[in-house]
């Protein structure tokens, strides 16, 4: 079986023992919750379920991060694959639909450290002196992003007060789900052939 589809596979399955996984364990924690508020447990098992419970959101959180890391580094491959081959179209895979997305990212400049390109940058965005100066407003970092990558689309210079050597492209992969992965998962049981797990991994659905 080709590499794709083993790792494919495998993430699959992970998926799905993580999902049931998750399901027992917010019921237990759900049951635990009620019974400590009831005050079923005296003060060493207390003791005892915080270490458990620090543990386990430890693991979670460590997983989360990971999982997150690989994705983002997924997204910007497939952001410079897709610009690479100058396609506008989006990528249609099995599962999903993806947008690929490059924008640019800012590094806006400090209020206290940089008062004057802050003070330039509220200028550009019309925002009056005297609500920067009492604290009335507060640049939104994915607006100003979003409105950067319209100003370079259309040729134009970045907001004022903006270095451009303090640019950097952002990379992001919007989704249009074409199948549930539980399904998917169902119909990978059973399949004890690399040709039928493929066949699974690879139709197109409708």
């Amino acid at each position: 079986m080709e590499k794709k589809y083993e790792r494919l596979r495998d993430m699959l399955m992970a998926y799905a023992e993580l999902k049931a996984l998750y399901i027992r364990t917010y019921a237990l924690m759900s049951t635990a919750r009620d019974e400590a508020k009831s005050f079923a447990f005296d003060m060493p098992t207390q003791v005892n379920m915080v270490y458990v419970l620090r543990e386990t959101a430890r693991y979670a959180d460590d997983l989360r991060k990971e999982a997150e890391g690989i994705q983002h580094l997924l997204e910007q491959l497939c952001c410079l694959q897709h610009t690479m081959s100058q396609s506008t179209d989006p990528v249609r895979a099995t599962f999903a639909t993806g947008s690929p997305t490059v924008k640019i990212g800012l590094k806006l400049p400090n209020k206290d450290a940089e008062p004057q390109r802050y003070a330039e940058l509220m200028k550009g965005l019309g925002i009056k002196e005297e609500r920067v100066a009492k604290g009335l407003f507060k640049a939104d970092w994915k607006r100003l992003c979003e409105h950067a990558t319209a100003l370079a689309a259309e040729g134009k210079p970045l907001p004022p007060g903006i270095n451009p050597k303090d640019t950097f492209p952002t990379y992001s992969v919007t989704l249009h789900r074409t199948a549930s992965l539980d399904e998917v998962v169902e119909n990978l049981n059973g399949k004890e052939t690399d040709a039928e797990q493929i066949a699974v991994l690879s139709a197109k659905q409708q």
